[in-house]
């Protein structure tokens, strides 16, 4: 089960940096915020929302104007009265977007694949955002986004490591977060 997951992560980080030569732009960023989490219901247990800190460190590759790839490391922190997530995920999403002057408006969409409480279970998110960015000079660039994974799926234990179980079968949060993000634009088209 650990191997599976260091090789799952070892690929993810592989496929983004052999993407990194064809990017026309390389952006590299922070953002913060918070959310709300759904749990999905146990048996004789009313659904649990509980609000969460939401922390990553953003990569996008941008190969031509209207079209990115962001991944990065994000972590999240679920907290109530009797029980605590911590969740680790790479996210691997598409993000159709359109610059202006002003800034960038975009739109995301893909998977996230997650690590939840000191890794003992893996899963995967189906992850869709929208956001606003500002551009502070000519390769800074803050913003909002509002963000929502489906967790779609969770591997179960290392006696069936190919099997998937749908999130409801399963106590993992959905979340709705708000994040306020800034990037720095290596290569920005503005600056030429």
């Amino acid at each position: 089960m650990k191997r599976t997951k260091k090789l799952l992560f070892v690929l993810i980080a592989l496929f983004a940096i052999s993407t990194a030569s064809y990017a026309v732009e390389f952006s590299l960023g922070y953002s913060i915020g918070g959310g709300l989490s759904f749990f999905e219901k146990e048996e004789n247990v009313e659904n649990k929302e509980l609000w969460g800190l939401r922390n990553s460190i953003d990569v996008m590759f941008e190969f031509i104007p209207y079209l990115a790839l962001e991944t990065g490391l994000e972590i999240k922190f679920i907290e109530s009265s009797d029980s605590s997530v911590s969740k680790w995920s790479v996210p691997l999403m598409l993000r159709g977007q359109y610059e202006y002057n002003l800034g960038v408006t975009y739109a995301s969409a893909g998977v996230k694949f997650a690590l939840l409480n000191a890794y003992t279970d893996f899963t995967m998110d189906a992850s869709f955002a929208v956001g606003q960015e500002f551009r502070l000079g000519k390769a800074n660039y803050l913003g909002i986004r509002i963000a929502y994974d489906l967790n779609v799926v969770k591997y179960p234990d290392t006696r069936a490591p190919f099997l998937f179980l749908p999130s409801r079968d399963v106590n993992v949060p959905s979340d709705l977060n708000v994040s306020i993000t800034y990037r720095y634009a290596f290569g920005s088209k503005w600056k030429k």
